[in-house]
């Protein structure tokens, strides 16, 4: 029931890092690894903002490239979706549209390896903590009991929601006030 948020990034604020040869990432949210103070990947935290604390990475791998990637500590649900290419994920065959489910909970768990085939492969990498509440959709609406459901389509209706609108047009990333 909390108020929308909207906001966009442009692409210049998504400045590729290179991981390894042949393998760059972009930080969308969220920290890259648990690298520590000091160190090249600490100061690397993606530009969205989110309500709770997640990872999202955008890697591009070259023909035949490898990377070994950690989830960073205490996100212990994560997982990459292939969108693009082909290759494998922990040394399974993955392509475009392929999903792989990651058990971060554990530290020997919370590495992975994506590894490009002849045509090369993007993936994203999503990582969070599950928040223990229960969920109910409906379309695009997501709320915890079907109740509330019933209470925000009513509202939707009667032109209450969403109760707080932003004052620019959030589609438009060229309207995104300058702060």
């Amino acid at each position: 029931m909390a108020d929308p948020r909207y906001g966009t990034n442009p692409s210049s604020d998504l400045l590729p890092l290179q991981l390894a040869p042949g393998v760059s990432a972009r930080l969308l949210a969220g920290k890259l690894d648990d690298a520590e103070e000091g160190t090249p990947g600490a100061a690397n935290r993606g530009p969205f903002k989110t309500a709770a604390e997640v990872t999202m990475v955008d890697f591009e791998l070259t023909r035949n490239a490898t990377v070994v990637h950690s989830v960073p500590r205490g996100l212990h649900t994560a997982l990459v979706y292939i969108y693009e290419g082909s290759g494998s994920v922990n040394g399974k065959e993955a392509g475009t549209q392929t999903v792989v489910q990651l058990d971060a909970k554990s530290p020997d768990n919370r590495k992975f390896e994506l590894m490009a085939g002849p045509s090369g492969l993007s993936a994203m990498l999503f990582a969070g903590v599950p928040i223990g509440e229960p969920i109910i959709s409906h379309g695009p609406i997501v709320m915890n009991t079907q109740r509330e459901i019933q209470q925000c389509f009513g509202e939707l209706r009667a032109g209450r929601f969403p109760p707080v609108r932003v004052p620019w047009d959030y589609k438009k990333a060229a309207a995104r006030p300058k702060k």
